[in-house]
């Protein structure tokens, strides 16, 4: 989540340059023709997006932890049933 904060402030820091240069919210950018409140709502589905991205890794990183955990298991039941664990030899 440090990206997406840092993104945005990234941000405001460009709109402000944007207003000192005489351009305000709702001019045009020039070349690509969008405006600054365009850009914003762009900007803000796109970390939008990146949140659920972030959510969904997390998601599957966590279901892959569970699956390699019923993995061992299972290949410590199948063990234990094909080869029964010996017992240390006692000491006489």
């Amino acid at each position: 989540m440090d990206e997406v904060a840092y993104l945005g402030d990234k941000i405001a820091s460009l709109e402000e340059a944007l207003r000192a240069a005489g351009l305000g919210p709702d001019s045009s950018n020039g070349e690509m023709g969008m405006s600054i409140a365009e850009l914003r709502q762009q900007n803000e589905l796109l970390l939008t997006l990146l949140g659920e991205k972030e959510e969904e890794l997390e998601a599957a990183i966590s279901d892959i932890k569970d699956i390699k955990g019923l993995y061992q298991d299972q290949l410590v039941a199948l063990l234990e049933r094909v080869a029964p664990p010996v017992a240390p030899a006692a000491d006489s």
